[in-house]
């Protein structure tokens, strides 16, 4: 689609400053997801355990730390591709383009629901709002990209080690 519509170019072009805001937001988000993390241990741990575990077990079916990696980052990268980047530019005549990202990202949301796990739909909603806001201001989708990478690598590969670790003691 994007590249029927001629759009995969202009969106997809690397400009200065792309790592840094997708960095910076990728840890903003892990910030937000980790501190609602965190008080939802304290309020609902046993739902916490049982979530965390069954994502846990499912991340960790790759024993390799440098496969996983890769396969998080191109994932992550191909969601961008599609959500932020066809669907928005789908949603652009329709919308507006100050929208389109948004009503993109909510549609992501939408999208994990069914997973009926409360953690990825957090992640979603955290990881949605800041790719969103990401596109809006640059018009691209690589800081996006940036910021969806480093937010599933660092959640997979830290984060929820974290969370398992405070549930276990």
């Amino acid at each position: 689609y994007l590249r029927k519509e001629e759009a995969m170019a202009p969106i997809m072009k690397p400009a200065a400053g792309d790592v840094t805001q997708g960095t910076v937001s990728a840890f903003a988000a892990l910030l937000v997801t980790y501190l609602v993390a965190i008080a939802a241990v304290k309020l609902y741990p046993n739902l916490v355990r049982n979530d965390l575990g069954g994502i846990v077990r499912t991340a960790r079916t790759i024993e390799s730390a440098q496969i996983r990696g890769f396969g998080l980052v191109v994932f992550a990268v191909l969601e961008e591709v599609v959500w932020r980047g066809a669907v928005t530019t789908a949603l652009e005549p329709r919308v507006g383009s100050a929208r389109a990202p948004f009503v993109a990202s909510a549609l992501f949301v939408a999208a994990v629901i069914p997973s009926f796990h409360p953690s990825l739909i957090l992640a979603a909603v955290t990881l949605g709002i800041g790719s969103a806001f990401l596109v809006k201001r640059t018009r691209r989708i690589v800081p996006a990209c940036i910021m969806h990478a480093a937010f599933t690598w660092f959640l997979v590969e830290m984060v929820l080690r974290l969370l398992v670790d405070r549930l276990n003691r």
